[in-house]
């Protein structure tokens, strides 16, 4: 299997595990950040469309030297993404009114600057034989506005998590736990292939690894953001395992030399997906059992304990009545003794 294959078989498989999580999140889960979730993988998977066209040997040279661009505009509108995610996320919404206005302000600046003025940022574009491995080089204006608001806006989010990290309670600490796991391996992957090759070796060839490790992150915070909801975590390796094994299958028709093998592998396939689905099926129907079983738990475990504070309230009334009717009682036996003793004294 040659490089190009393989490269192609990464990009369809994250570009379609990542349209399933952001589809699987949109509709299990209702919020904003559900919605700026979903832009964020839409606008993500267009700049890996971009990188992927650049490394087109089959296309001609004018629009392999134009379809990196594209890529660098659509990261802009990514962090913009990213950005209102986080807040809403974080339920920080309007803590940074001037933020909530700047930064769609440079996003839709910096896209606009890498569609209609490319050279602005495109430096130098290298070709290869195979028209794999092309190389872009960026402007010194180009690293210093696109590599600086990437840089100043991973830093805001990640601060951001953590200083909340810290405050929160246990239930969102979890939350943000996943999300910063997935973050930090994004970031450090990143640092090597998106920051230092640019900056240090001026060089963008490696950026497809970088491109490709947003899987990562966006598995993170699919679980983070459904983490409560009635999907669990079983769920989603099983529908991830079905569905890897389905792209494997779905492919392995291809590699094979004959009709026969090719008819045989594609039946195989068939049956994979239909067993993959009663599997699915199986696990949600007995994901869905345990949260109805937890819940009424939790509904019980409500009643005992509104019995028992009604049960302690009555104990108290109950004590205090006793202790107001034993006090008369003793308050009374006082009185006689001591009228008594006043009679005997008066009859002496």
């Amino acid at each position: 299997m040659n490089t190009s294959l393989i490269s192609q078989i990464i990009f369809f498989s994250v570009s379609i595990i990542g349209l399933w999580l952001a589809f699987w999140v949109y509709f299990s889960h209702k919020g904003k950040e559900t919605k700026y979730f979903f832009w964020m993988v839409l606008s993500w998977i267009g700049v890996m469309i971009s990188y992927f066209l650049f490394r087109n040997a089959s296309l001609p040279k004018e629009v392999v030297a134009y379809a990196p661009m594209p890529g660098l505009a659509l990261v802009f509108l990514f962090f913009s993404f990213f950005y209102f995610f986080t807040i809403n996320f974080l339920k920080e919404e309007n803590k940074f009114p001037v933020l909530d206005k700047l930064i769609p302000v440079i996003s839709v600046i910096g896209f606009s600057l890498c569609i209609f003025l490319p050279d602005l940022f495109r430096k130098s574009i290298i070709f290869t034989k195979e028209g794999l491995g092309q190389d872009l080089s960026i402007t010194l204006e180009g690293k210093i506005f696109w590599l600086g608001f990437v840089a100043i806006m991973t830093l805001f989010i990640f601060s951001r998590f953590l200083i909340n990290y810290s405050k929160a309670d246990s239930g969102n600490k979890s939350k943000i736990k996943y999300f910063l796991a997935g973050l930090s391996i994004w970031i450090a992957v990143n640092l090597v292939f998106n920051v230092y090759f640019p900056i240090v070796k001026d060089t963008f060839k490696y950026a497809y690894w970088a491109n490709n490790s947003i899987i990562v992150l966006f598995g993170f915070t699919a679980y983070a953001i459904v983490k409560n909801e009635l999907f669990g975590i079983k769920v989603i390796l099983t529908q991830l395992l079905v569905f890897g094994m389905g792209i494997i299958l779905a492919g392995l028709p291809f590699f094979m030399p004959s009709l026969g093998l090719q008819i045989a592998t594609t039946f195989i396939f068939l049956i994979s997906c239909l067993i993959g689905y009663l599997l699915i099926k199986a696990t949600l129907k007995e994901t869905r059992k345990k949260e109805v079983l937890a819940g009424m738990v939790q509904d019980r475990t409500k009643e005992l304990e509104q019995s028992k504070k009604v049960a302690e309230e009555r104990a108290a009334e109950l004590e205090k009545w006793y202790n107001l009717t034993i006090g008369r009682e003793l308050r009374m036996v006082e009185l006689k003794e001591k009228i008594k003793a006043m009679e005997q004294k008066t009859i002496k």
